[in-house]
C-alpha cells in the first residue's frame, strides 16, 4: 500500500478581481558574462564577521570603477529551524530539525549628474533577500519558489506597478488597501 501526502500552507487568499499571478518583467542578467568574482570591501568583510557561512562576492565588470554594482551571496546550515518557532508545537517537528540558508545582497549606486555644473552625487541603494528552508524531502525547490514569490508580492499589492513601494518607501507598515 502506497502512502500519499496533501500539502498546504495554511493560508487562502481572497483575490476579488484575478487569480492569475503577476507578469512582473525581471532583469535578464547576464552573470556569466557580467559578472566576476571579487575581493571584498574591508567594510563587507566587518559586515560577515557577525554571519557563518562560505561568503562569495561578485562585481558586475561593466560597472565603472567608482560605481561598482555588486553582489554577495553567503549559505549557511542551520542548526535548529524550530529555534525561535514558539508557533509550531513541537509534537508537529520533523525528525530532522535541520535546515539551510541563502543570504544574498545587491548593492549599487546611481550616480545623478548636474549637466550644467558638471557635478554629480552618488546615491547608494541596497537589497537582501535571506531565504532559509528546512532539510526535507517534503518541501520541495517547486514549494520554496512559490513561497520567496508570495514574500515578495509584499512590494506589489495585487498589481505590476511601483505603486506599493512608493507607499513603503513613504514609512507605510501596515496592510495595504486592495487594488480596484
Amino acid at each position: 500500500m502506497s502512502v500519499t501526502y496533501t500539502k498546504s500552507w495554511g493560508w487562502t487568499d481572497t483575490v476579488p478581481f484575478s487569480t492569475d499571478p503577476l507578469a512582473i518583467n525581471l532583469y535578464d542578467l547576464s552573470y556569466k558574462a557580467d559578472f566576476a568574482p571579487v575581493a571584498p570591501t574591508q567594510s563587507e568583510l566587518d559586515e560577515t564577521k557577525r554571519t557563518r557561512g562560505s561568503h562569495d562576492w561578485y562585481g558586475n565588470v561593466t560597472s565603472p570603477t567608482d560605481q561598482p554594482e555588486r553582489i554577495r551571496v553567503t549559505r549557511s546550515k542551520i542548526a535548529n529551524m524550530y529555534a525561535n518557532r514558539d508557533e509550531i508545537n513541537p509534537a508537529y517537528w520533523a525528525p530532522s530539525k535541520e535546515g539551510g540558508k541563502i543570504f544574498y545582497r545587491t548593492t549599487d549606486i546611481m550616480r545623478v549628474w548636474n549637466d550644467t555644473t558638471g557635478t554629480w552625487v552618488d546615491l547608494p541603494v541596497a537589497a537582501t533577500t535571506s531565504l532559509s528552508w528546512i532539510y526535507s524531502p517534503f518541501l520541495t525547490d517547486d514549494d520554496v519558489f512559490a513561497f520567496i514569490k508570495r514574500h515578495q508580492s509584499w512590494l506589489y499589492n495585487g498589481a505590476d506597478t511601483k505603486a506599493r513601494l512608493v507607499e513603503l518607501m513613504k514609512g507605510a507598515n501596515t496592510l495595504p488597501d486592495r487594488p480596484s
